[in-house]
């Protein structure tokens, strides 16, 4: 019984947790979207539902944590997300920017050598 009280305020935190990520990833989609729109992006709706969706599942992330639900699975998740996203966007720009760093650098050296 006094457990079940102790939990009380673990749910209500998990609560208020979800419920401010709802309002915070609404609202940010929409700064998103009206700012890739206004960028004139032709992927304004798919940055915005990205953006959405890594709110909530942050969000939900951190309600789990907060309810004990399997805390040191989440934390293993989480770092490997994080990990993920560090790879993929040094991937990204690494292998996507090669011929732009080769024409700077070949630049760099005509302009040196006059």
């Amino acid at each position: 019984r006094d457990v079940v009280l102790l939990y009380i305020p673990n749910v209500i935190v998990a609560v208020l947790i979800l419920l401010a990520a709802a309002m915070v990833a609404e609202a940010v989609k929409r700064i998103v979207r009206g700012a890739a729109e206004a960028g004139k992006l032709p992927s304004a709706p798919f940055l915005a539902g990205v953006t959405r969706w890594s709110i909530w599942v942050f969000g939900i992330l951190a309600a789990l944590f907060q309810l004990g639900v399997a805390g040191e699975l989440i934390k293993t998740i989480f770092t490997g997300f994080v990990a993920m996203l560090a790879i993929a966007g040094g991937l990204a720009f690494g292998l996507g920017g090669k011929d732009h760093a080769a024409d700077f650098i070949a630049k760099l050296r005509k302009e040196i050598s006059k």
